[in-house]
């Protein structure tokens, strides 16, 4: 009997937030924006998309750069080889820890309707991120597959950058809650 009722609240508290939801949609929607209100942010999203389009291609650009220049320096055998071969991992561990909060923060001048809106793009942009670093790693190491044994290239490069976050994460977890600490002491 207990459960019976506790089922049935949860529904009833699911039901209203969903009409509260579609209320709150339909009275965002009869708010009509005059033209130059709806023209400014059409030309905003536009233009924010093109800057993360950007932002996107000039990862790819400078991933394709540090793996050639990583490759090039491979044939010297010194302590620049070794440091060429860490900068990749280490500059696209960065990236990869700073754009999400630079996609979330150009998400704000985009004027979404709905918080889910923003949410989802923010997170399409990461995935695009990811996908970019991927599919450049893959393309780079295809290429030269006449080469040498590509699958033991892409295994070596994939192997830095899950070290690299690894510690990087480590590194600046531990420092957060160290200031964490001393603030709040």
């Amino acid at each position: 009997m207990y459960f019976g009722i506790f089922y049935l609240r949860c529904v009833w508290i699911a039901k209203l937030r969903t009409i509260k939801e579609l209320l709150s949609d339909e009275s965002n929607a009869e708010k009509q924006d005059n033209f130059w209100a709806r023209f400014y942010t059409v030309s905003m999203q536009v233009a924010l998309n093109i800057v993360s389009v950007v932002f996107l291609a000039g990862t790819g650009v400078l991933m394709w750069y540090l793996l050639s220049e990583s490759e090039h320096n491979a044939a010297l055998a010194d302590l620049d080889t070794r440091t060429w071969s860490m900068l990749m991992p280490l500059v696209v561990t960065l990236i990869m820890m700073i754009a999400p909060v630079f996609f979330s923060w150009i998400v704000r001048y985009e004027n979404y309707s709905n918080p889910r809106t923003s949410l989802f793009v923010t997170l399409l942009r990461t995935y695009f991120l990811e996908i970019v670093v991927v599919g450049v790693l893959m393309a780079f190491w295809l290429k030269r597959s006449q080469d040498e044994c590509w699958e033991t290239s892409i295994g070596q490069e994939v192997y830095r950058l899950i070290l690299v976050d690894f510690f990087i994460t480590i590194i600046g977890t531990s420092l957060a809650e160290f200031v964490r600490f001393r603030i709040y002491k």
